[in-house]
């Protein structure tokens, strides 16, 4: 059974059966249920992740961020919350490729941050179907500019503009 076809209260009732079973696997799931994607739950949520995952290879750490925020982003997206889903997924690549990348993890962040750039794609494109003005408003591209001036690698910012530009 695919995780995306449970409802939520399924999934809290997995989570609970999951924690004497595969502690990691609840946790993770546990992270995937949150419906806080704000700036601060963004962070806590990839924090959380990250202190779980200090001491083992970034393949391990890459594939929980990938599942977790895979998840949420991919929800909120289908849920209509097409903006937030898009800071949202800014946001985790610009935390994962300034805090985590590096020329031993570059292979093992990869996924993770073709799924955030398909999920900024997908989503300007839903905008342009469905709320095409909502584009060129400031309440917006404000937003997404506010986002994009964190980062402090400008080769990071670009990639991001690139993928934006090109939606």
């Amino acid at each position: 059974m695919k995780l995306e076809k449970l409802s939520k209260i399924d999934l809290l009732f997995l989570v609970e059966y999951l924690v004497g079973k595969n502690e990691e696997l609840a946790i993770s799931m546990e992270d995937m249920l949150t419906d806080d994607i704000s700036t601060e739950g963004i962070d806590r949520i990839f924090d959380r992740i990250c202190a779980r995952h200090q001491k083992t290879d970034p393949e391990k750490l890459a594939e929980d961020l990938s599942l977790v925020f895979g998840f949420i982003l991919q929800n909120q997206l289908a849920d209509g919350y097409t903006s937030k889903a898009i800071l949202a997924s800014i946001q985790v690549y610009r935390r994962t490729s300034e805090q985590l990348k590096n020329a031993d993890s570059d292979h093992a962040f990869s996924g993770l941050f073709n799924e955030l750039f398909a999920i900024i794609r997908d989503g300007k494109k839903q905008l342009r179907r469905f709320n095409p003005r909502l584009l060129n408003l400031p309440l917006l591209t404000d937003e997404i500019d506010e986002e994009l001036n964190q980062f402090t690698n400008n080769s990071y910012r670009e990639e991001v503009q690139k993928v934006w530009e090109s939606a």
